[in-house]
């Protein structure tokens, strides 16, 4: 459709469409489609830049859809079209916007970065996949990784330990590099992929029984919390022993369970330690073929504090009380520090934008291990560092109301960087 010739064999001015033509056709299109009208012409790009019904560059939760039409397709995997959700907007709205993302039939997000999703499906087979340009980049296979072997007890396709979860430190470049951190099922086993490569290298294990939370990739370290609060760091391109960080002073007199996630500050000079605390609760829900019920235990997040520390330096975690006009993005995605503020012209602390994201706030999607129903209450939960009555009580949103959860709720920020001009749509 880039300048398609026409019967007398000039080229179509598509430059000139008017925008709002242009933007009434991006409106019936899902949120890839419409980015790829800005690899069309300058002036498609610039209007589609400009447009306000793209949540371009906005923090949103990519998750499975709500409507009723996409329930029994959810249930068999068969499911392409997801929901973006723009949670920046003034008046307690959210704006939705279609994501039709055809590689994702009969496969997971356990992960993801910019614009690329790690994706695994029923046998553990990992691929990273980019939703804008529809590449596929296919990741060693898990039994790669020392120590995972084949089950003999479901299929001699499913393993013994699949992955939970791949975090998604460097995305592919135009050479096909990324790096990539396994984290699997049940296991103390930490692996890396790199572009290129045919194996998973596991990273030696510090000993002792632990259980890996959460792993980023900090100032040319590989650095993961486990569930007891205990940071390590390994050097990405030597085999050596992790480094201990240690832990951070307790506030709770163990009066609750934790949650651990790792992030970078704003400038990537600290590494920062999100502690969500809370306890288990019952819960009873609906099963997907709506004629019983399961009954289980989740955890229930009461609060959260946050620790920063220099790697390089001989100083522990200290807390933070404030991130200014920033706010931090944790869960199944890589974590990001974004500003958020209504881009539509309303003041970000006014009454109305109670339930909106908005600045000095942790932001947390919930992880789910891959192919298991969710136990779920809410999408996500925003902790306001700035106010006390939601730092000990999280504003929850969007309440579970699907029978089942065929994939995680995860931030993802749309982009026009994957367009480029001259490209077909």
């Amino acid at each position: 459709m880039a300048g398609a010739p026409s019967s007398n064999g000039e080229r179509r001015p598509w430059a000139d469409l008017p925008a709002d033509v242009l933007n009434a056709v991006a409106d019936r299109l899902d949120l890839f489609a419409a980015t790829r009208l800005a690899g069309v012409c300058t002036s498609w790009a610039r209007a589609i830049a400009a447009d306000n019904s793209l949540p371009l560059g906005t923090p949103c939760v990519l998750k499975s859809r709500e409507d009723g039409r996409s329930d029994l397709a959810m249930r068999h995997g068969d499911c392409a079209t997801f929901q973006l959700l723009d949670l920046t907007r003034s008046g307690g709205e959210e704006l939705s916007v279609p994501a039709l993302i055809p590689a994702m039939r009969h496969r997971r997000w356990i992960g993801g970065k910019d614009g690329w999703l790690a994706t695994v499906d029923s046998r553990s087979n990992a691929r990273l996949v980019n939703p804008y340009t529809g590449e596929q980049i296919d990741l060693p296979a898990v039994t790669t990784i020392p120590g995972v072997t084949r089950s003999t007890r479901l299929s001699p396709h499913v393993w013994e330990q699949i992955f939970r979860r791949i975090v998604v430190c460097t995305t592919p470049s135009g050479a096909g590099g990324y790096l990539a951190i396994a984290m699997l099922e049940k296991t103390d086993i930490l692996a890396l992929a790199r572009g290129g490569g045919a194996r998973w290298t596991a990273l030696k294990k510090p000993g002792g029984d632990i259980c890996y939370m959460d792993a980023v990739v900090h100032r040319g370290k590989v650095v993961a919390v486990t569930s007891s609060g205990d940071s390590y760091a390994w050097g990405i391109l030597a085999d050596q022993s992790p480094e201990l960080l240690g832990r951070p002073p307790r506030h709770d007199r163990h009066r609750y369970e934790h949650r651990w996630n790792l992030a970078e500050s704003a400038d990537g000079r600290h590494l920062l330690l999100v502690c969500t605390y809370g306890n288990q609760v019952e819960y009873k829900r609906l099963c997907c073929n709506l004629n019983t019920y399961t009954h289980g235990q989740r955890f229930q997040a009461h609060g959260v504090r946050l620790f920063q520390r220099d790697v390089g330096g001989d100083g522990g975690w200290t807390p933070v009380i404030s991130l200014g006009d920033y706010s931090l993005f944790v869960g199944a995605s890589y974590p990001f520090m974004a500003r958020v503020g209504d881009r539509h012209g309303s003041s970000s602390d006014c009454s109305e934008c109670t339930e909106q994201v908005r600045a000095n706030c942790v932001c947390v999607t919930p992880e789910s291990s891959a192919f298991q129903g969710n136990d779920l209450e809410y999408d996500m939960e925003v902790f306001d560092l700035g106010d006390d009555s939601y730092r000990y009580h999280p504003r929850k949103l969007f309440p579970f109301s699907r029978y089942c959860n065929y994939q995680t709720p995860m931030w993802f920020r749309p982009t026009l960087k994957y367009c480029q001009l001259g490209g077909t749509i």
